[in-house]
């Protein structure tokens, strides 16, 4: 559950690709458990039965880089020289000021193997 490949290769190179985005890896309950239940936004969701951990901008960003050893897991660079970047931050536009966006993963508890949906805020940016 890590390394470039995890990440990277999901991230959506076209323009309308961007806005809030989910994508799956298969993971066994227990290995999402030990990686994310000692994070501060870990919880478990009773009546959902789900498993849910929650970072914010560019820390968590990095915190999550650190967790899978890939420092640029939500960068990608085309064939064509854009880049495809998972958002950390956004401004408002009513106050601009710069909020913190979430980077949530989900894990859903089963027996079988698990769906871990991982959700993020994909930003286009051409050269």
């Amino acid at each position: 559950m890590g390394g470039s490949d995890s990440f990277g290769s999901r991230l959506h190179t076209h323009r309308s690709a961007q806005g809030s985005k989910q994508f799956t890896v298969h993971c066994p309950e227990n290995l999402f458990y030990y990686v994310f239940h000692q994070e501060p936004g870990f919880e478990y969701q009773v009546a959902q039965r789900k498993y849910k951990c929650t970072y914010k901008g560019q820390d968590g960003y990095q915190r999550i880089g650190y967790i899978f050893t890939h420092p640029a897991w939500g960068e990608k660079t085309t064939k064509t020289g854009s880049e495809v970047r998972v958002m950390t931050e956004k401004k408002d536009l009513e106050t601009q000021q710069m909020l913190k966006l979430s980077l949530s993963f989900f894990g859903k508890s089963e027996r079988l193997m698990k769906n871990i949906m991982r959700k993020f805020i994909l930003g286009h940016m051409g050269f």
